[in-house]
C-alpha cells in the first residue's frame, strides 16, 4: 500500500476574476496541472471557470441576468435554454 507523505504540500489553482466583470479562471502563485499559462503579471492561469455552476470550463460567454442588471460569464450549460443554472 501506498502512504502519503504529510510534509508534502498541494497546489492547486483558485477561481479569480481576470478583471472587475470579467471571466473567473483559476490561477496559481506557480505552475501546477491546473494553470499551466504563465500570465504577463505574475503566476499561471488554466481553465475558466463559469460564474454559474462554479465549474472548470474551456470557453465562457457573457449573459445577462434575468433578475440583474450586470452580466456574467457562463459555460455553454447554463447559458442553453431550458438547461440554464442560473
Amino acid at each position: 500500500m501506498f502512504e502519503t507523505n504529510p510534509d508534502i504540500v498541494r497546489i492547486s489553482a483558485e477561481p479569480i476574476s481576470m478583471w472587475n466583470g470579467g471571466p473567473t479562471r483559476r490561477w496559481a502563485a506557480v505552475r501546477c496541472p491546473e494553470a499551466t499559462m504563465p500570465t504577463e503579471y505574475g503566476g499561471y492561469v488554466g481553465n475558466y471557470v463559469c460564474q454559474g455552476c462554479m465549474e472548470p470550463t474551456v470557453g465562457v460567454y457573457r449573459v445577462k441576468r434575468m433578475s440583474e442588471v450586470a452580466r456574467i460569464w457562463v459555460c455553454a450549460a447554463c447559458r442553453s435554454p431550458g438547461k440554464a443554472k442560473l
